[in-house]
């Protein structure tokens, strides 16, 4: 209702001069103008009562109506949550092994040897079977994406010749949401593919199917990945389209049951999974097997935390089991980047608006705000030993960040360098913790991580900004 004082305030702000001409002029000349004011005053405060009346007539009217958008959004919010749910492992009263009981080792040989001998399993020695995997399906960088939409409209043909299509999504270039089935009616769906933002020569390759964006190119960096947008350098890539975009391990994991523990080892243990999918960095615990999250070992993940606060990374579900830290115990190489600010956004990470007003503000959000809560991810998910680089989303975080660390650490320790992957890194440590339990009865606190690399893109760096 202050919006309605306020507007009946301006109404009567005409009232005080017309009493002082009626004074002046006498009631009788002035009782047209009295009158004309009166009724001009009535019909304003009647108007403006109605339209208090309609928006709270409206907004009943939203909780009453059933079809209403109001309820429409709950419905659509509260069947995406129901459809979540429905993905979410639970385990089975009778698990079945993905190998035979060893109590029935000698049934199983029996079996065997009944059998015809597979030249492959039987003749080609595990090494060569691992490189022809490593081959087919390893050293690349994959996506793993899950979210709530319509079905992706694949296309057979491309549209026109040379044109890019990453596995087979028409191109982001396209009209917006082209490449969604209107049709179609949204669900949780996968969808994984190859990662083609880099072309296959140029770019130095590194460990676990990783790339070092140089010579530089803007589309390379994980934040602007446009993969599963269908856009990519598919061209540039030999094989036939578009079964290069495609991972293409599915046939050999349904073929046997050796077939796909070997298989599946290859497709988590030597290749990089890149994740942006808000669902999968919340409970991905949830969604994928313990034993597969226990074969990964190189990460790349996107955040935007105005869809999924940092601190609630990889906590899992509400009433989801606990689990040993670190999620993924075999992690070697972890890259978390963030989503690109546009000019008046609010920075979720930090809390400040970008372009940021005041450098110290923005220190101490990020070394108060941001950090701990990625040292706490860090503490769920990633062993010590793993390294890890934080890529920061604007030059403003990294020029805070290196002076700041040059203060507390020292030149020695902050270790300013140039990236593997391109650009400019420095070494923030982290905070040592002890917990009371732990001083009071003298124990060894678990192994902590030294800390990790705070890393800006290339495309950002600005020297001239800088210190001398």
């Amino acid at each position: 209702m202050a919006s309605l004082r306020e507007e009946l305030s301006d109404l009567f702000q005409g009232w005080p001069p017309l009493w002082a001409r009626c004074r002046r002029q006498g009631l009788v000349r002035s009782l047209p103008d009295l009158a004309l004011s009166v009724g001009l005053t009535i019909a304003m405060f009647s108007f403006f009562i109605l339209l208090e009346v309609w928006d709270f007539s409206r907004l009943a009217w939203s909780f009453i109506n059933p079809r209403s958008p109001r309820h429409r959004e709950r419905r659509e919010r509260n069947y995406e949550r129901q459809a979540l749910s429905k993905l979410f492992l639970v385990a089975p009263d009778h698990s079945v092994s993905l190998f035979a009981p060893s109590t029935e080792d000698e049934r199983a040989g029996k079996h065997r040897m009944s059998l015809k001998p597979c030249l492959l399993f039987d003749r080609v020695p595990i090494e060569v079977r691992r490189h022809i995997l490593l081959l087919a399906f390893g050293d690349r960088t994959l996506h793993m994406d899950l979210r709530f939409r319509k079905r992706l409209n694949l296309v057979l043909e491309k549209p026109y010749e040379g044109w890019d299509v990453h596995a087979r999504i028409l191109d982001y270039l396209t009209p917006v949401d082209a490449q969604l089935l209107a049709s179609e009616s949204s669900r949780w769906r996968w969808f994984g593919c190859v990662c083609h933002r880099f072309p296959p020569e140029g770019p130095r390759h590194l460990s676990l199917g990783r790339r070092c964006n140089n010579p530089w190119n803007h589309f390379r960096e994980p934040d602007i990945d446009r993969c599963l947008d269908g856009a990519g350098e598919c061209n540039k890539w030999p094989d036939k389209w578009p079964g290069k975009c495609q991972i293409g391990v599915l046939g050999w994991l349904l073929a046997c049951r050796r077939a796909y523990a070997e298989g599946v080892e290859v497709l988590y243990k030597t290749n990089t999974i890149h994740i942006s999918s808000p669902v999968l960095l919340r409970c991905i615990q949830d969604l994928i097997p313990r034993q597969r999250l226990a074969d990964m070992t190189s990460l790349e993940l996107v955040w935007k935390p105005k869809q999924l606060p940092l601190r609630l990374g990889f906590t899992g579900r509400k009433g989801s089991p606990p689990f040993e830290a670190p999620l993924f115990p075999s992690l070697r190489h972890l890259r978390i980047s963030f989503y690109r600010l546009v000019y008046g956004e609010i920075d979720e990470a930090t809390g400040l608006q970008w372009p940021y007003e005041s450098q110290d503000e923005l220190s101490r959000a990020l070394h108060e705000r941001l950090f701990p809560e990625i040292d706490s991810v860090l503490e769920r998910i990633a062993p010590p030993s793993a390294e890890v680089v934080v890529s920061c989303s604007k030059w403003e975080w990294y020029e805070v960040v290196d002076l700041h660390l040059l203060e507390k650490q020292g030149p020695a320790k902050t270790q300013l360098q140039r990236a593997e992957i391109e650009g400019l890194k420095c070494w923030r440590e982290t905070p040592r913790r002890t917990s009371a339990a732990e001083a009071e009865h003298s124990q060894q606190p678990p192994v902590q991580r030294d800390g990790y690399w705070i890393h800006m893109c290339f495309e950002d760096v600005h020297l001239d900004s800088g210190r001398e």
